[in-house]
């Protein structure tokens, strides 16, 4: 009965919206451009929010976009700064959903090793 159940859940799994980048353990360098992957179903929402956390300690939730569209299958994150370089961050797909504000997907646990200067504001 165990092993129906554990069949069952992987099933449902691979039949939903999965985060396919980044991967376990990876090594993100948000200094630079990166592109968050993904594989989804026709029953899977239309939009979503992308969140960054880190809840290990550092206590971060940087929203990245609130528009992501499922069917483009990626989204590029120009470049990230106002987090700390530590292990054990993860990526939150979360619906924007009036009827559902739960999480859709999340991310393995990855690394951030680098993270972007601010951006200086030009004053005239």
């Amino acid at each position: 009965m165990r092993t129906l159940a554990l069949l069952l859940a992987f099933a449902v799994s691979a039949l939903t919206l999965t985060i396919t980048s980044p991967s376990a353990n990876d090594k993100v360098d948000f200094s630079k451009p990166y592109t968050i992957r993904w594989t989804t179903v026709p029953s899977d929402p239309q939009n979503f929010t992308i969140t960054l956390v880190n809840v290990n300690g550092r206590n971060v939730s940087k929203d990245l976009t609130s528009r992501a569209e499922s069917d483009k299958n990626e989204y590029r994150v120009d470049r990230v700064w106002d987090i700390p370089v530590a292990n054990n961050y993860q990526i939150n797909f979360r619906s924007t959903s009036r009827d559902n504000q739960g999480i859709l997907a999340q991310s393995p646990m990855f690394n951030v090793t680098r993270v972007a200067d601010r951006p200086r504001e030009t004053g005239e």
